[in-house]
């Protein structure tokens, strides 16, 4: 099922539901004309939801305008996420929370032994309550998943019975329909931008973790029927089976929001071997595109994510997979507190 529509048919079928205002819009769209030099490669562009101007910016913002329009729709009063303690979801989330009234229960993998940095200095001073988990290990495997819903399942009882009315906001194995909703919008706007250039962008490369985000610039990018390639850099654990299970969500969730487009898993074009050694954690590849991007361009990309889907653009560059004449986005999805919380790491050179 494919029907091409126009960016702005898309961002109405969006607008028919609730949502609340967080994030400015627009973000920039950027041109990386010295790294592009540097590099003797395409045009790079990159869009920088860093900038998406709340809580110290990032794509989550999109994807809680939604998550929170509904959340409020349904009179709930408290926001539960389980992610790592450095998580940039946690701390958007926390911000979002206090500005419309709600709190936030922050289940992070780890212990109260965290060093008090980056992201989890924020958390804290936002006010949100932070539990220690037993981290989850493999989100998607049975086991992780089981664990995953039954940590849920304990809190969501106690609140329920403490009077609260509790959301969940995501889970890392089956994202929500709001969070692609959020990222839906993300393409279009970019499609936009684009567009006010008289540019079509060949490849788009995008952060994969959860798959939310990828999930969603595509269905956004295929709504338009633009012949744009989305990338989806894979920064965690490789999965077997990771591309079908994509595929089956982002359908889902196109159905269910009314956009007429849907994803086979032949379709998804996925990068692995960059992730580095852990999920949550710098990789040497990422981390000498930090250095890169920010002595070329003056722009600070997150160790965990982004730089990470710019590790995977630079060695595919360096391996001739581009044409001069072509042009690439690269989603810069946010995260840069993350950076003071790594800086051994980033700073062992």
């Amino acid at each position: 099922m494919s029907s091409k529509l126009s960016p702005l048919a898309v961002l109405e079928i969006l607008g028919r539901y609730p949502r609340v205002s967080l994030a400015q819009f627009p973000t920039p769209l950027v041109e990386l004309r010295n790294l592009s030099e540097k590099l003797g490669g395409p045009r790079i562009f990159i869009k920088r939801d860093d900038m998406t101007g709340f809580a110290l910016g990032g794509t989550k913002a999109r994807m809680l305008e939604f998550h929170l329009g509904d959340a409020k729709r349904r009179n709930c009063d408290v926001t539960v996420l389980l992610a790592s303690a450095q998580s940039n979801y946690c701390r958007q989330l926390a911000a979002a929370a206090s500005k419309l009234g709600m709190e936030t229960v922050l289940l992070l993998g780890g212990s109260s032994d965290e060093e008090v940095q980056g992201n989890l200095l924020l958390d804290k001073l936002l006010g949100a309550e932070i539990r220690y988990v037993e981290p989850v290990g493999d989100y998607f495997s049975e086991e992780g998943i089981r664990k995953f819903n039954e940590i849920h399942r304990q809190v969501v009882k106690e609140l329920f019975h403490k009077g609260r009315r509790p959301v969940v906001i995501d889970k890392v194995h089956r994202t929500s329909i709001w969070s692609m909703a959020g990222t839906i919008h993300c393409a279009v706007e970019t499609a936009l931008q684009l567009e006010e250039l008289d540019l079509t962008a060949d490849y788009f490369y995008v952060p994969l973790g959860s798959g939310a985000t990828f999930n969603g610039v595509f269905l956004g990018t295929k709504a338009c029927g633009l012949p744009t390639e989305v990338v989806g850099v894979v920064c965690g654990t490789r999965r077997e089976g990771r591309r079908e299970a994509l595929a089956k969500r982002a359908s889902e969730a196109a159905k269910r929001l009314g956009v007429p487009v849907d994803a086979t898993a032949d379709e998804l074009v996925l990068l692995h071997g960059y992730a580095g050694d852990k999920h949550w954690w710098p990789s040497k590849e990422g981390t000498e595109a930090i250095r890169l991007v920010a002595r070329t361009e003056g722009i600070f990309l997150d160790p965990v994510y982004s730089s990470k889907a710019m590790a995977a653009l630079i060695d595919e560059i360096r391996q001739g997979h581009f044409r001069r004449d072509e042009t690439v986005v690269l989603l810069h999805t946010g995260g840069t507190p993350t950076l003071y919380a790594f800086a051994r790491q980033l700073l062992d050179e």
